[in-house]
Protein backbone atom coordinates (compact mmCIF):
# COMPACT_ATOMS: atom_id res chain seq x y z
CA UNK A 1 0.00 0.00 0.00
CA UNK A 2 1.66 3.44 -0.91
CA UNK A 3 1.76 5.74 1.89
CA UNK A 4 -0.12 9.24 1.58
CA UNK A 5 1.73 12.36 0.44
CA UNK A 6 1.66 14.17 3.69
CA UNK A 7 3.22 10.50 5.34
CA UNK A 8 5.85 10.22 2.25
CA UNK A 9 6.50 14.43 2.65
CA UNK A 10 7.39 13.87 6.39
CA UNK A 11 10.07 11.28 5.29
CA UNK A 12 13.54 12.35 4.91
CA UNK A 13 14.36 8.93 3.32
CA UNK A 14 11.31 8.55 0.96
CA UNK A 15 12.29 8.10 -2.41
CA UNK A 16 8.96 7.21 -3.89
CA UNK A 17 8.73 9.14 -7.24
CA UNK A 18 5.73 11.30 -7.26
CA UNK A 19 2.81 10.62 -9.21
CA UNK A 20 1.57 12.82 -12.03
CA UNK A 21 -1.54 14.69 -10.37
CA UNK A 22 0.68 14.84 -7.15
CA UNK A 23 3.49 16.55 -9.42
CA UNK A 24 0.91 18.67 -11.52
CA UNK A 25 -0.70 20.06 -7.79
CA UNK A 26 2.40 20.91 -6.06
CA UNK A 27 4.39 22.62 -9.07
CA UNK A 28 1.21 24.86 -11.06
CA UNK A 29 1.27 27.61 -8.26
CA UNK A 30 4.93 27.89 -9.16
CA UNK A 31 3.82 28.35 -12.52
CA UNK A 32 1.11 30.62 -12.11
CA UNK A 33 3.10 33.61 -10.34
CA UNK A 34 5.56 33.48 -13.17
CA UNK A 35 3.61 32.48 -16.73
CA UNK A 36 3.08 35.50 -18.59
CA UNK A 37 -0.31 36.32 -19.01
CA UNK A 38 0.01 35.15 -22.78
CA UNK A 39 1.11 32.22 -22.14
CA UNK A 40 -1.10 29.91 -24.10
CA UNK A 41 -2.48 26.50 -22.62
CA UNK A 42 -0.21 23.93 -24.83
CA UNK A 43 2.51 26.24 -23.94
CA UNK A 44 1.71 25.48 -20.32
CA UNK A 45 1.48 21.73 -21.04
CA UNK A 46 4.50 21.91 -22.66
CA UNK A 47 5.99 23.03 -19.72
CA UNK A 48 4.94 21.16 -17.40
CA UNK A 49 5.91 17.84 -19.67
CA UNK A 50 9.47 19.56 -19.54
CA UNK A 51 9.54 19.82 -16.04
CA UNK A 52 8.16 16.65 -15.31
CA UNK A 53 11.21 14.95 -17.32
CA UNK A 54 13.49 17.46 -15.70
CA UNK A 55 12.38 16.03 -12.57
CA UNK A 56 12.44 12.84 -13.32
CA UNK A 57 11.56 10.39 -9.96
CA UNK A 58 11.50 13.31 -7.40
CA UNK A 59 10.12 12.25 -3.63
CA UNK A 60 7.22 14.58 -3.22
CA UNK A 61 8.51 16.07 0.39
CA UNK A 62 11.47 17.57 -1.83
CA UNK A 63 9.28 18.43 -4.49
CA UNK A 64 6.76 20.60 -1.95
CA UNK A 65 10.06 22.03 -0.60
CA UNK A 66 11.98 22.96 -4.09
CA UNK A 67 8.78 24.51 -4.87
CA UNK A 68 8.68 26.61 -2.13
CA UNK A 69 11.77 27.94 -2.58
CA UNK A 70 11.17 28.38 -6.25
CA UNK A 71 7.52 30.61 -5.44
CA UNK A 72 10.03 32.63 -2.84
CA UNK A 73 12.82 33.46 -5.95
CA UNK A 74 12.17 32.38 -9.64
CA UNK A 75 10.41 35.09 -11.14
CA UNK A 76 10.12 33.76 -15.05
CA UNK A 77 8.92 30.11 -15.66
CA UNK A 78 12.22 28.95 -17.03
CA UNK A 79 13.63 29.75 -13.31
CA UNK A 80 11.26 27.53 -11.57
CA UNK A 81 13.25 24.15 -11.79
CA UNK A 82 16.59 25.13 -11.98
CA UNK A 83 15.08 26.76 -8.52
CA UNK A 84 14.01 23.62 -7.48
CA UNK A 85 17.19 21.85 -8.41
CA UNK A 86 19.31 24.46 -6.35
CA UNK A 87 16.83 23.89 -3.52
CA UNK A 88 16.57 20.13 -3.46
CA UNK A 89 19.87 18.95 -5.48
CA UNK A 90 22.13 18.19 -2.30
CA UNK A 91 19.49 16.22 -0.05
CA UNK A 92 18.11 14.21 -3.57
CA UNK A 93 21.92 13.23 -4.28
CA UNK A 94 22.42 12.08 -0.33
CA UNK A 95 18.85 10.32 -0.54
CA UNK A 96 19.73 8.53 -3.54
CA UNK A 97 23.29 7.39 -2.41
CA UNK A 98 22.28 6.68 0.87
CA UNK A 99 19.91 4.23 -0.83
CA UNK A 100 21.91 2.77 -3.02
CA UNK A 101 24.57 2.14 -0.36
CA UNK A 102 22.50 0.54 2.20
CA UNK A 103 21.39 -1.92 -0.98
CA UNK A 104 25.00 -2.28 -1.41
CA UNK A 105 25.98 -3.25 1.73
CA UNK A 106 27.49 -6.96 2.11
CA UNK A 107 25.48 -8.85 4.61
CA UNK A 108 26.77 -9.76 8.16
CA UNK A 109 28.33 -13.97 7.58
CA UNK A 110 26.80 -16.32 9.61
CA UNK A 111 29.27 -16.94 12.35
CA UNK A 112 31.91 -19.70 12.07
CA UNK A 113 30.81 -22.97 13.32
CA UNK A 114 34.12 -24.19 15.74
CA UNK A 115 34.29 -28.10 14.58
CA UNK A 116 35.22 -28.97 18.40
CA UNK A 117 31.99 -27.11 19.66
CA UNK A 118 30.22 -28.89 17.64
CA UNK A 119 31.92 -32.37 18.51
CA UNK A 120 31.32 -31.14 22.15
CA UNK A 121 27.65 -30.59 21.36
CA UNK A 122 26.87 -34.24 19.83
CA UNK A 123 28.75 -35.65 22.86
CA UNK A 124 26.65 -33.68 25.04
CA UNK A 125 23.48 -35.02 23.36
CA UNK A 126 24.33 -38.39 23.28
CA UNK A 127 25.08 -38.49 27.11
CA UNK A 128 22.02 -36.73 27.86
CA UNK A 129 19.73 -39.36 25.36
CA UNK A 130 21.69 -41.89 27.55
CA UNK A 131 20.85 -40.20 30.90
CA UNK A 132 16.81 -39.69 29.66
CA UNK A 133 16.81 -43.56 28.81
CA UNK A 134 18.27 -44.89 32.33
CA UNK A 135 15.79 -42.50 34.09
CA UNK A 136 12.78 -43.46 32.21
CA UNK A 137 14.23 -47.11 32.62
CA UNK A 138 14.28 -46.37 36.56
CA UNK A 139 11.06 -45.29 36.76
CA UNK A 140 9.76 -48.35 34.79
CA UNK A 141 11.09 -50.53 37.36
CA UNK A 142 9.48 -48.74 40.29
Amino acid sequence: MRLSASDRAASFTDLVPVDRDEFIDTITPCLQLVAPVGMSHEAQDAWFEAAWVALDGIPIGLLQRGCRAAMRTADHHSKIVPAIMQEIGTAWENRRRLATSATERPRALPPAVDPKAEEERREVGKLMRNLVKRLEAGHAEN
